[in-house]
């Protein structure tokens, strides 16, 4: 695993992050489709890479969901209720 102590290190991240957030938004796939392998070929192995991409696609996905639901785009409760009602 590589070490978060040099200003270098923090650089390469930095840049790592941009540049998948540049081509995952190119592309249209998820950023973790690109982020894992990356930070596996970096030194991270594969079971946390995995992890930090599902944290992250979790984290990305409740505040886009919040988003959308301030923006009055979701009816939760209509949802979760209907479902509760009809059954799978």
């Amino acid at each position: 695993m590589f070490e978060v102590t040099s200003v270098y290190t923090w650089i390469v991240l930095i840049l790592l992050g941009f540049n998948t957030g540049i081509l995952s938004g190119f592309f249209g796939v998820g950023g973790c489709f690109i982020l894992t392998p990356l930070l596996n070929i970096l030194g991270l192995p594969m079971a946390h890479a995995v992890g930090t991409g599902l944290f992250f696609a979790v984290i990305i996905s409740s505040l886009g969901g919040i988003k959308h639901y301030l923006a009055g785009n979701a009816f939760l409760l209509e949802f979760v209720t209907k479902k509760f009602i009809e059954g799978p």
